[in-house]
C-alpha cells in the first residue's frame, strides 16, 4: 500500500504539468523493496514528438524538478497505435517503478490490431488532461478551411492523403466520420497512419499529406509560429488560442 501511495503522490504532481493522457501501472502487483521514488521509468508507446511523448517528458521534468523522483526516465516504444508498447509493458511483471502513458487512441488500436494485451491488464493511476482533436494544414495550403478540403476530397478521395495516428484510434475514427458526413465512402479515404503526432507534423511540413489530424497540443507550437493552420476541431468548446478554428458543431459538416 505504501508503494501505491507513493505513485499516487508522484502522479498528482506530474498531472499539473502533463499535456494529455492517462498514466497506468502494471496491475499484477508490487515488488517489495523497490521504491519508485529512487527510479521511475515512463513508457511513451509512440514516437518522439507526439502527445504521449510530450506528456511523458513533461511528467519527467516535474518529477525531477520537485524531487519527487530521483531518477525519472522516458522510453519510447512506437507502433500499432501504442499496442506494441502495451504488450511490452504488461510483460514487465511486478514492478511498480514502471508507468505507461496512454489514452483513447489505444482502445481502438487494441481492437483493430487484435492485441492480446489490453488496458484491463493495467491499473489506471490518474487522468491527467484532455486535448482537442484538430484538422490541420500547412500555412501555404490552398485549403483555407475544411469546406475547401472537402470539395477536393469529394472529387478525389484517394488523391487527398490524410495523416493521423494509429489505425482504429481517435484520429482515424474522426477522419472516417467526417468523410461519411461529407458523403464520401470511408473505404475510399487515403488515411496514412503514423506512430505519433511528431511524425504527422513532419508529413505536413514536407507536404507528404494534404491534411493532418491529431491532438491540438501536438501542433500548438507550429500553429503559433505560423507554419500550420487549424481547419476544424472536434470539441464542445473553442480551443484556448487566438488561432482557434470552428468546432465541428459549428461547421457545415
Amino acid at each position: 500500500m505504501r508503494t501505491r501511495r507513493v505513485l499516487w503522490n508522484a502522479l498528482g504532481v506530474a498531472a499539473t504539468a502533463a499535456l494529455v493522457g492517462v498514466a497506468a501501472v502494471n496491475a499484477s502487483g508490487s515488488t517489495a523493496g523497490v521504491d519508485p521514488r529512487a527510479k521511475l521509468t515512463i513508457m511513451a508507446p509512440a514516437a518522439p514528438g507526439g502527445g504521449w511523448d510530450l506528456a511523458s517528458r513533461e511528467s519527467q521534468q516535474v518529477l525531477r524538478s520537485t524531487a519527487v523522483v530521483n531518477n525519472a526516465q522516458v522510453v519510447n516504444v512506437p507502433g500499432a497505435g501504442g499496442t506494441i508498447g502495451l504488450g511490452q509493458f504488461t510483460q514487465l511483471g511486478d514492478d511498480p517503478t514502471n508507468l505507461m502513458m496512454t489514452g483513447t487512441v489505444m482502445e481502438g488500436a487494441i481492437t483493430v490490431n487484435g492485441s492480446e494485451a489490453t488496458l484491463g491488464d493495467t491499473t489506471p493511476i490518474a487522468r491527467l488532461a484532455e486535448d482537442y482533436i484538430v484538422f490541420i494544414v500547412p500555412a501555404n495550403s490552398p485549403f483555407r478551411n475544411l469546406d475547401d478540403f472537402i470539395q477536393a476530397w469529394r472529387a478525389d478521395p484517394h488523391g487527398q492523403a490524410v495523416g493521423g495516428g494509429g489505425i482504429g484510434g481517435t484520429d482515424h475514427l474522426l477522419t472516417g466520420l467526417t468523410a461519411q458526413a461529407a458523403g464520401i465512402d470511408p473505404g475510399e479515404v487515403n488515411y496514412v497512419s503514423y506512430a505519433g503526432g511528431g511524425e504527422v507534423l513532419t508529413a505536413l511540413l514536407s507536404n507528404t499529406v494534404a491534411i493532418g489530424v491529431s491532438g491540438y497540443n501536438d501542433f500548438s507550437d507550429q500553429i503559433e509560429a505560423g507554419r500550420l493552420r487549424p481547419s476544424l476541431s472536434r470539441r464542445r468548446s473553442r480551443c484556448p488560442a487566438s488561432t482557434s478554428p470552428p468546432s465541428s458543431s459549428r461547421a457545415s459538416t
